[in-house]
């Protein structure tokens, strides 16, 4: 990919300003058991990247940088192939520099689908390997007010440090470094993630960072992981969209969340059932939860929802849930509710209260003593086993004398057994 020229000269008052997104992830699956709302959120996709080119215009950015992820290669329909090239059109039409790194999920190899799209051929730029290039973004007049250096990834696999053949910045303008990759976190894979404490003395003004919830990381060089775009399981909880980035000519990068998604995955969790005697409670304690969170006057621009709700604690009918017939049921009553395209249940923490349980554990324990002693009565090696060494008020020295006692006692067993254990209930 060749560097884009300075054009006429370098205006170093204009800012440089971009969006930065990553994980739009188009054409990927949805966990939804109703056709109906895998369709629906697949059309909010688009909509979604739709919103997000109207913001680049409207906003009047240089440049969109997407860290990966743009579309999934092994679901990519060609109408949806269609439509992003379509969408980078609009942007580069208008004079926006669009850079694309190519991550795991649409790599760059030779003959792969990002390789084959029909991108346009000003302005566009497709990073698709590990070898590093710079792109200098100009503005209307053609001077250059930024740069970006960026890596991808070739293939979906294990990848080695993408930081290794970088650029460093190549003018006096603010540069940023474009990189799919996740920074390193206690729980990352050790496997393509990148330490943000490696670009502190590389110059970059900003690090525009992949996969990850959206955040700042590191020290030094503000680096950003900008969350998905578009949400696509319960773990994207929360808004989703992109990063509006502003460098000043002197002075540190400030960065705005723009939520873009028009859809929403939530997760309720709601563990106050204790005083909930039936299922039609549980169920109105649930539509209140979800009522409170589709009314929410900060979710943004979100026209649909995906719940999850999620119960724990102590519920008197939480052995109804033993059924997941009982699971299904509730989601459908939830189903529809205003903007709810589905709703799943989560009932495994649940739990009975405390009498109830004991109850429970009285009745088996006693169906396994009595389960014992009927074994021990039929079999003399089980018996023997079971038999202390010196058995109290016996004087017999002869086995069968022996084993005749231990069976007169534990038909006595039975009896005591199931009388302690009512004794142990009604107290």
């Amino acid at each position: 990919m060749p560097l884009m020229a300075g054009g006429r000269g370098r205006d170093m008052t204009t800012p440089f300003r971009f969006y930065h997104c990553a994980d739009l992830l188009l054409d990927a699956p949805f966990p939804s058991r109703a056709a109906g709302a895998r369709a629906q959120l697949r059309a909010e996709s688009w909509r979604t990247l739709r919103r997000l080119v109207d913001a680049c215009l409207a906003d009047e950015v240089a440049a969109l940088l997407i860290a990966g992820g743009l579309f999934d290669e092994e679901r990519l329909e060609l109408p949806t192939e269609r439509f992003v090239a379509g969408e980078m059109r609009r942007l580069t039409d208008a004079g926006i520099t669009v850079v694309v790194a190519c991550g795991r999920s649409d790599p760059g190899r030779e003959g792969g689908r990002a390789r084959t799209i029909e991108w346009p051929t000003e302005r566009f730029h497709l990073v698709t390997d590990a070898t590093g290039v710079e792109i200098a973004v100009t503005d209307a007049g053609g001077d250059v007010i930024g740069r970006v250096a960026a890596c991808g990834h070739e293939t979906a696999g294990v990848h080695g440090d993408l930081l290794e053949h970088l650029p460093g910045p190549g003018g006096p303008q603010p540069s940023v470094a474009l990189l799919p990759v996740r920074p390193i976190t206690p729980d990352a894979r050790p496997d393509g993630v990148l330490d943000p404490a490696a670009l502190v003395d590389r110059g970059f003004a900003y690090a525009a960072l992949g996969r990850g919830p959206r955040g700042s990381h590191g020290e030094g060089t503000t680096a950003w992981t900008p969350g998905p775009l578009f949400p696509h399981n319960h773990a994207d909880d929360g808004a989703a969209g992109a990063l509006l980035v502003t460098i000043p000519k002197d002075g540190a990068a400030a960065v705005e969340f723009r939520p873009l998604a028009t859809a929403r995955f939530v997760k309720l969790p709601i563990d106050d059932l204790a005083d909930l005697p039936d299922l039609g409670s549980v169920t109105a304690r649930a539509e209140l939860a979800l009522d409170e969170a589709l009314t929410d006057p900060e979710a943004g621009p979100v026209e649909w929802w995906m719940a999850r709700v999620e119960l724990s604690g102590t519920c008197p009918v939480a052995d109804a849930f033993d059924d997941p017939v009982t699971e299904r049921r509730l989601a459908d009553t939830l189903t529809g509710r205003g903007s709810l395209l589905d709703v799943t249940i989560r009932s495994d923490a649940l739990v009975m209260p405390a009498e109830s349980v004991s109850t429970s554990e009285d009745v088996d324990l006693l169906g396994l003593s009595l389960q014992i002693i009927e074994a021990a009565m039929h079999d003399d090696k089980l018996l023997e086993s079971l038999a202390p060494a010196q058995l109290a008020g016996s004087v017999s020295a002869d086995p069968a004398a022996r084993t005749d006692d231990l069976r007169e006692r534990l038909a006595e067993l039975g009896p005591l057994a199931a009388a302690s254990i009512g004794t142990r209930n009604e107290a």
